[in-house]
């Protein structure tokens, strides 16, 4: 490494790092896997905050680590040049340290796609289960998989290998979505815990970290390019629009012959009336 390149640290300031950690947001969707799975592990109460908080912290030093010594090997603007900095940092001082960058650079994107694959396909197969979307995204084989939501996750997955330079707006408009999703839910905790709702595991320092959370992602949220910002806009709207039309009209009752999922509220209620007659 070469210490007078990394001086000084951050020749542009701050805000070039903010922007660049927006978008680098999507990599957190990533650790998303392990919540979404909750619903597979054996004892999600202690298994599910320890996995997700220890793989943070491992990827997380891991990572600066790297990023940090790729500074120290080439300037910023050769990174900035380079169809993959990685590589061109390694290749500096020795062409089999850029060969294992390569390979571990392949090994993690097949990973990421079938990690994210197999919790993307979690949502509308949920979503059929409960009537908001076809019935046959609820259907699983003989091994308890559910295909129909796996098909439609992997066909989206390849459309989006197939769309060549417009891979980059994907990618903002990608993140614009997980940073909605992630304060949706964020919310949505908060309203869940002063309805009395009980979790098996609780956020540290309510409701201190919640707000913290949702005031970071917004932050993040407005440095992302404007088109991303009104393409998610847009692409939210429509969501809603269609949402409440399919189920405001009879297109629900064609897709889920199952009772309606029971709400909060009325959930809450028949807990409170089983405890009575015990009493």
């Amino acid at each position: 490494m070469k210490a007078d390149l990394l001086t000084p640290f951050a020749p542009n300031g701050i805000s070039p790092i903010l922007t660049c950690a927006a978008i680098c947001i999507l990599s957190f969707s990533g650790w998303s896997t392990i919540p979404n799975m909750s619903e597979e592990f054996k004892n999600p109460t202690k298994d599910v905050p320890k996995a997700a908080l220890l793989s943070l912290l491992t990827c997380g030093i891991l990572f600066s680590l790297f990023v940090y010594v790729m500074n120290g090997l080439l300037p910023g603007s050769e990174l900035a040049a380079s169809a993959s900095p990685p590589v061109a940092a390694m290749n500096t001082f020795t062409t089999v340290g850029a060969f294992i960058v390569v390979i571990g650079g392949l090994c993690a994107c097949i990973s990421t796609s079938n990690g994210l694959l197999m919790t993307g396909s979690r949502i509308p197969f949920a979503m059929g289960r409960d009537g908001d979307l076809p019935k046959g995204l609820e259907s699983v084989n003989k091994h308890g998989v559910p295909k129909g939501a796996l098909i439609l996750t992997a066909v989206g997955q390849l459309a989006i290998c197939c769309s060549g330079s417009l891979v980059y707006t994907l990618v903002s408009l990608a993140v614009c979505s997980q940073a909605i999703s992630w304060v949706i839910t964020l919310i949505s905790s908060m309203i869940l815990r002063k309805k009395g709702i009980k979790a098996p595991f609780h956020a540290p320092l309510y409701p201190i970290t919640p707000i913290i959370a949702i005031c970071g992602l917004a932050f993040m949220f407005v440095r992302l390019s404007t088109t991303a910002i009104i393409m998610t806009i847009v692409w939210v709207a429509a969501g809603f629009i269609v949402y409440m039309l399919f189920n405001k009209t009879g297109l629900k009752k064609h897709c889920n012959t199952k009772p309606p999922v029971q709400t909060i509220d009325e959930l809450k209620a028949q807990q409170d009336k089983a405890r009575t007659e015990q009493i």
